[in-house]
């Protein structure tokens, strides 16, 4: 595993995390990532406070080498420093230039909690309650649908409300 901060591109020296994006999440203290990838990089941009990169080279087995760029960082959350002690555990974001940045990241911490964006997703939409815009009833958002009710609007609806809006009985 090679952890490096940059790379030689033509004469002009290119972040490694230039165009990457995120990829999932990974849930592990200040402390432990520091243990494993050395002290973050800090004060990156305004919307990051800290932040490590690092890339893995593979051989895919036709005598082509790659290169699998991640990245772990705080994205717009500047409480972090406030309300975080290091020792505690923090959602952080895993960037890439593709999912296999998350295989690589768990590779580096197999015990940590890591979920894709996808699968956050979905722990969001099972786990996240609001109210259905018809019944007033409380779902989790899985269970409800967003509905258009107007010119341009639209609200989340359950799916006894949907039928009788399919039926013009609300």
């Amino acid at each position: 595993m090679n952890i490096i901060s940059d790379r030689k591109d033509t004469d002009e020296i290119i972040p490694i995390w230039k165009d990457t994006y995120l990829q999932g999440y990974i849930t592990i203290s200040f402390n432990d990532i520091v243990k494993k990838l050395g002290k973050p990089i800090t004060n990156v941009h305004w919307k990051i406070t800290a932040r490590w990169c690092g890339t893995k080279i593979i051989d895919d087995g036709n005598n082509k080498i790659k290169s699998i760029v991640y990245t772990i960082y705080d994205y717009k959350d500047q409480d972090r420093e406030r309300n975080v002690r290091p020792w505690q555990f923090y959602m952080w974001h895993i960037g890439g230039h593709g999912k296999r940045a998350l295989d690589v990241v768990r590779e580096l911490f197999p015990d940590a909690k890591i979920l894709s964006e996808e699968e956050y997703d979905d722990m969001i939409m099972r786990n996240t309650k609001n109210r259905c815009y018809g019944c007033n009833e409380e779902f989790f958002l899985i269970d409800l649908e967003r509905m258009e009710y107007g010119k341009g609007r639209s609200a989340l609806y359950c799916k006894n409300c949907v039928s009788r809006l399919k039926e013009n009985k609300i």
